[in-house]
């Protein structure tokens, strides 16, 4: 080969290397970005997931605090009622004492000290039914309200 051929053959295989080089040079590149996408899509999945345990156990945490605070609300109900339960049967008690006394004074008769007597009985039962009925109901409508809340985040929150 002289000179010339030989000049020409070189730049034609470097041309050639050069289309070589730059296909491989684009193929590694483009294996390279695949590799990164593959690597940032784990890490979101793995960061996803993370987020998700946290959103999770804050969730539960949520929850037990709902559960925690309808408990403590039902049981300070349930210490009003008994706190008016007490004073109605102290009401009772100071009522049935002013009659014995009107009665033994000569103020009132025994019939109509008999008739006081069982009024006072009978609405002091009613006034502490009455009390333990509303209690009830506010318990139970706290309670219905409690399951919906409970529903409208599970749902809000695809639990």
């Amino acid at each position: 080969m002289n000179f010339l051929s030989r000049w020409q053959f070189d730049i034609t295989r470097s041309k050639e290397l050069k289309k070589q080089v730059s296909a491989i040079a684009r193929d590694v590149l483009i294996k390279q970005r695949e590799q990164m996408q593959q690597k940032l899509m784990l890490s979101l999945d793995a960061e996803k997931k993370r987020l998700f345990v946290e959103y999770m156990k804050h969730v539960d945490v949520i929850q037990q605090d709902m559960v925690e605070f309808s408990a403590e609300a039902a049981q300070s109900l349930t210490e009003v009622m008994y706190k008016m339960i007490d004073e109605s049967l102290r009401l009772k008690g100071k009522r049935l004492r002013e009659l014995a006394e009107r009665r033994k004074n000569g103020e009132i008769s025994d019939d109509d000290y008999d008739e006081e007597y069982e009024r006072t009985m009978r609405w002091s039962k009613t006034s502490r039914d009455n009390v333990e009925a509303k209690v009830a109901l506010i318990l139970e409508k706290q309670a219905r309200a409690f399951e919906k809340t409970i529903e409208l985040f599970k749902t809000e929150h695809g639990i």
